[in-house]
C-alpha cells in the first residue's frame, strides 16, 4: 500500500493508505480529548507505543490494525458510581500522541489547558 505521490507525508507512512492515515489522525485527535481512569491510560499506553513502532517501520497494515484497536479503547459514556475519577491523558501519552500526529502530517494545535477545560465542564453541570 502506498500513498499517492502528491501527498506530503513523511516517508515512514509511505506504505499506509490515505484512508489509514486519516483514520489514525482522527483517533489520535480524539485521544487528546479523552478522559479516562489512570488504569485505563496504562492499558492505552502500549497501544500508542505499537502505533509509533508501526509508523517507524512503515508497516501500513499494522498501523491500520493498531488504529482500530486504539479506537475501540475510547472511553465509554457510562461511568459507574464510585468509580475512579476520570483524567485527561498523562503527559507522556499526550506527548507521544502529538508526535504521532505530527509524523502523520496532522496539526498538533494546542488544546485548552486542563484547568480551563475542567472549569468549563463544571460550569455545564
Amino acid at each position: 500500500m502506498r500513498l499517492p505521490d502528491n501527498t506530503h507525508h513523511s516517508p515512514e507512512i509511505s506504505v499506509a493508505t490515505q484512508e489509514t492515515v486519516e483514520e489514525a489522525l482522527a483517533v489520535l485527535g480524539d485521544l487528546l480529548r479523552w478522559r479516562s481512569s489512570p488504569g485505563h491510560w496504562e492499558r492505552i499506553e502500549p497501544v500508542v507505543t505499537r502505533m509509533q513502532e508501526a509508523l517507524a517501520i512503515g508497516d501500513g497494515e499494522a498501523l491500520r490494525h493498531v488504529t482500530a484497536e486504539l479506537e475501540l479503547m475510547g472511553p465509554t459514556r457510562i461511568t459507574r458510581i464510585g468509580s475512579t475519577s476520570l483524567v485527561p491523558p498523562p503527559p507522556r501519552i499526550r506527548d507521544r500522541t502529538n508526535q504521532l500526529i505530527h509524523s502523520l502530517g496532522g496539526d498538533t494545535a494546542p488544546l485548552p489547558s486542563t484547568a480551563a477545560a475542567d472549569e468549563a465542564e463544571a460550569g455545564d453541570a
